[in-house]
């Protein structure tokens, strides 16, 4: 099972460098989840890469069919409590949207997928494997 990281999915949608072995691992798995905040920070690095002039409305448009294709499953158990999310991300050391993704591949025992340096190391100080090999930091 993977967990896949919006920012990785987004880099890998503009063909960003560096992210072929997180696009040949989510190709690979046929089991990838994300939380439920996920399809709106897809949307969001879109509408960012349309509004700094990186891609035009048709190929977010088209960068998006293709997200859908994939058919990441969105997980959208009950969350935790205000103060467990809280005190979640201040353990940790990263945002209540990072802290979702960490959590749930420490709920379901699958690895991350990230390129986000500071959930990286989170992850992997609570026990969680994480893709891409080769951390990148944004």
């Amino acid at each position: 099972m993977l967990v896949v990281d919006a920012s990785v999915l987004v880099g890998i949608l503009l063909k960003e460098p560096g992210l072929e072995e997180a696009e040949q691992a989510l190709i690979a798995k046929s089991d990838a989840i994300s939380p439920a905040g996920f399809p709106n920070e897809v949307v969001n690095g879109l509408r960012s890469a349309v509004l700094r002039r990186r891609i035009d409305f048709d190929q977010a448009l088209a960068a998006a069919a293709a997200a859908d294709e994939l058919g990441i499953g969105i997980v959208t158990e009950e969350p935790a409590s205000i103060a467990t999310l809280l005190a979640k991300a201040r353990d940790w050391g990263l945002t209540p949207y990072d802290c979702a993704y960490v959590d749930l591949a420490l709920a379901k025992g699958a690895t991350l997928l990230t390129r986000d340096g500071d959930m990286r190391a989170a992850a992997e100080r609570l026990g969680v494997k994480v893709l891409p090999s080769a951390p990148r930091s944004v």
